[in-house]
């Protein structure tokens, strides 16, 4: 069973990582034939546990694994088929930068505009020549990163929320307490000098 450490983090903080990890998980979807793959490979292999430690049951596992036999159609995809390629030597250069629309499209070295740190993820468009079910998956690859970074990006909302509201709590609560004890102090005062 993977684990990940949360000692690094406040009591507060792991329980709603664990939360948010709960959430990720439920509302995310699997790739189907990328999973089947999976499952097939390592039924393959001989293992010294049951498939079944995965989450799945054994029917389950044997249909998702019979799905990779009989494989639908793909269906032609008008985004798969290639935009016209120039044959003549490219314009743009380091340091160009292109209007597209509301966007701006930059021409920079990664290396140079990194350095030392790596990306943590990057997308393309296969070569042109590149097998033509790249495109579907490489588009899959792509809606799932999206999906990803758009539940993410509510996790970081949701947990600089929490922080907020514990910061709030902190410093609140305690002068809350601190004036009403002045006011407290102030009508004791009042009653023993009349």
């Amino acid at each position: 069973m993977p684990t990940l450490r949360l000692d690094h983090l406040t009591e507060a903080s792991a329980r709603a990582f664990r939360i948010a990890d709960n959430r990720l998980t439920e509302i995310s979807t699997w790739d189907d034939q990328l999973l089947a793959e999976q499952l097939n490979d390592l039924s393959l292999l001989g293992l010294d546990f049951s498939l079944e430690q995965t989450g799945f049951e054994m029917g389950e596992i044997d249909l998702r694994i019979a799905s990779l036999k009989d494989p639908v159609e793909a269906k032609d995809d008008p985004a798969d088929v290639l935009p016209y390629q120039p044959t003549s030597p490219p314009v743009s250069q380091i340091g160009d930068i292109w209007r597209l629309g509301d966007h701006y499209l930059a021409c920079a070295n990664v290396a140079r505009l990194l350095g030392p740190r790596r990306a943590l993820a990057s997308i393309g468009e296969p070569a042109s020549n590149a097998a033509p079910q790249l495109s579907t998956a490489t588009r899959r690859v792509r809606l799932l990163l999206d999906e990803k970074a758009q539940l993410l990006a509510r996790v970081r909302r949701d947990v600089g929320y929490k922080a907020m509201m514990d910061f709030w709590l902190y410093f609140h609560v305690p002068l809350s307490f601190a004036l009403l004890a002045a006011l407290l102090a102030h009508v004791v005062a009042v009653f023993y000098l009349w």
